[in-house]
């Protein structure tokens, strides 16, 4: 039977590295792979490996489920805020 109520916590959210919980910080903000790249100084390769071990972690199919899985369990709190950038449009 389907059961509602509060999510357990998930393991693979605290299973994050640092640099995991960075990128997935500039994603709550918003930001795409390639903002993502300009912002933390990696390629927007890494910025991509980077997301996808965070999806494969979180076991989840993609960024909105990421962040939705963060929301419920009450992870988003330990992800770190963008101080610098408080606009979303970064110069080229």
């Amino acid at each position: 039977p389907l059961r509602l109520g509060p999510v357990s916590a998930n393991p693979g959210v605290d299973s994050l590295t640092v640099r995991e919980r960075e990128v997935l910080g500039c994603v709550a903000a918003g930001f795409q792979n390639k903002e993502i790249a300009q912002v933390l100084g990696i390629s927007v390769a890494t910025a991509r490996n980077h997301v996808h071990r965070i999806l494969e972690k979180l076991g989840v199919h993609s960024k909105l489920e990421a962040l939705s899985l963060c929301l419920r369990n009450g992870a988003a709190d330990s992800l770190p805020r963008l101080r610098a950038v408080s606009n979303r449009r970064l110069r080229a």
